[in-house]
């Protein structure tokens, strides 16, 4: 049986951005890519210090993601609105479906900007909520960032940019300098995404893999 779209987007994003952040991107030749800075395929949206005061029980339309569900994966992979709390309705700019939003505060370097990503059109107004920043995609699929994010090179970069000494923060300036490569990949049929999953993980082993 064909895996559905969203399958086949996933599990192709997840190999994109962890086997591309190791393996030699001359030798994923199915893919375009280009060297880009995050900033420059990302745009920064409006995030609120909205802390746990202004949860409620009533449904006002309005839910959040507050760091501590990013760092708890409450927030994680967001595909129905009932995944997040209900806040108190407020005059505040949404995100929409596509977007991320990261955790720009951790207790280690691990988990500075750990990702949470909207894959829904919500129905509500979702807000990004204390200690957040929230990107949305412009010029690359949201998938491949939210993998990206999890990739040891960007571990790496968020442990040498982040600040603090008990508390460890990223701010969106040092984020938009992380260096990619950014893939390019032309829409294909559901049998040439299969393939193009199989030619990524069939690439051989190469010293240039290791960091």
């Amino acid at each position: 049986m064909l895996a559905t779209s969203f399958e086949l987007d996933f599990r192709l994003s997840a190999c994109v951005a962890f086997v591309g952040a190791k393996a030699p991107y001359s030798t994923i030749s199915i893919f375009d890519w280009t060297q880009r800075k995050l900033g420059e395929v990302v745009e920064k949206l409006k995030s609120y210090s909205l802390s746990r005061d202004v949860e409620t029980k009533e449904a006002t339309g309005y839910r959040y993601i507050h760091y501590g569900d990013i760092h708890k994966q409450v927030a994680d992979m967001v595909t129905h609105d009932e995944q997040l709390p209900n806040i108190k309705a407020g005059n505040y700019i949404p995100i929409a479906k596509g977007d991320l939003v990261l955790a720009d505060a951790s207790e280690d370097y691990t988990g500075i900007a750990e990702p949470c990503v909207v894959l829904h059109t919500p129905k509500d107004k979702i807000i990004a909520g204390l200690h957040t920043i929230a990107i949305r995609p412009i010029d690359t699929n949201p998938l491949f960032l939210y993998h990206l994010f999890h990739t040891d090179g960007f571990k790496k970069f968020g442990g040498h940019v982040g600040t603090g000494l008990k508390v460890f923060g990223i701010t969106f300036t040092n984020l938009a300098q992380y260096d990619m490569k950014a893939p390019t990949l032309p829409n294909k049929s559901q049998s040439a995404h299969s393939s193009a999953i199989l030619t990524i993980l069939s690439q051989p082993p190469s010293e240039k893999w290791q960091d």
